[in-house]
């Protein structure tokens, strides 16, 4: 045996004459049939939305809107700001409606509207109009950079983002005091099962416009929203989330919205993707494109 690795045998002996056996890690009892109980929605989902453009369902509803672009429904951003085929994609995304306001802030909403509809397309600059990363409430409907993979778990059930991002929805614990809360992207979500439906509730997420881009029309919310929502499958490949938004200082009502999500079958893994070095969100003739 040569010096080297009669010195590793030596360290090696070492460390285990000092260092106690480590117990094997405890499984908790009952954790198998808690498993065993739920649903299994395990695999990659994506957007309705997303699954409608890039499977071609809506090109002829967008070829109608894109003859169309001074409708009312349509404002979402300076005209001219966008592609066509780009602003039919917001005016499709129902979390950029107006919700519930009441006076004050419908006022506000109408202002905003005003001003974006009287503002010139040079006012927004076409590389901050991307899909890298999306705060929750909209990550689960914008259909870029939104597929998810979904692992379901008797403690959480996680959803991880094809752009990096992930929702914890913890099932084993209550919030934490608020002093322990702070606003972040995906906010704080806890939640129970109702049979086969997870019901999730969520806190602690950043306040202000939904669609966090310069100069375009969003719906806004304070710090004080708190969303409901009742997951579950509704047929073998599609799963939907009913969202109840409320919000205290800007509705006057819950802001309902029933999102659905689409099995990705044509894919056996998720892959991870970065706009900043490989935007598929820009438009060129009506298709999205891949640059450098």
């Amino acid at each position: 045996m040569n010096t080297i690795n009669l010195l590793r045998l030596c360290c090696m002996s070492t460390l285990i004459a000092l260092c106690p056996a480590l117990p094997a890690q405890q499984i908790p009892a009952g954790r198998a049939q808690r498993f065993a109980a739920l649903p299994v929605w395990t695999g990659l989902w994506e957007p309705e939305l997303s699954a409608q453009l890039f499977s071609g369902e809506l090109d002829k509803d967008f070829a109608e809107e894109a003859k169309q672009p001074d409708r009312p429904a349509a404002l979402i951003g300076p005209k001219g700001a966008l592609d066509p085929v780009e602003q039919a994609i917001f005016g499709h995304v129902r979390m950029l409606d107006a919700p519930p306001y009441n006076a004050a802030w419908q006022r506000r909403y109408e202002m905003q509207r005003q001003e974006i509809a009287n503002m010139p397309a040079s006012r927004v600059n076409p590389d901050d109009v991307q899909a890298c990363h999306w705060q929750f409430p909209l990550v689960m409907e914008f259909p870029f950079d939104t597929m998810f993979e979904l692992l379901v778990t008797p403690e959480q059930t996680l959803l991880l983002f094809q752009n990096g991002q992930a929702r914890h929805l913890y099932t084993d614990r209550e919030h934490p005091p608020a002093q322990d809360l702070w606003p972040t992207d995906m906010g704080h979500s806890v939640g129970h099962w109702e049979n086969d439906t997870l019901v999730v509730d969520t806190i602690a997420a950043k306040s202000g416009p939904i669609l966090g881009l310069p100069d375009f029309l969003s719906p806004d919310l304070s710090e004080q929203a708190r969303f409901t929502e009742r997951l579950r499958m509704i047929d073998a490949d599609t799963l939907q989330d009913e969202m109840s938004i409320d919000d205290p200082l800007r509705f006057t009502a819950p802001w309902k919205l029933t999102l659905r999500y689409r099995r990705v079958k044509n894919l056996d893994r998720l892959i991870t993707t970065d706009c900043t070095e490989n935007n598929r969100f820009r438009m060129a003739k009506g298709r999205l494109r891949i640059t450098p």
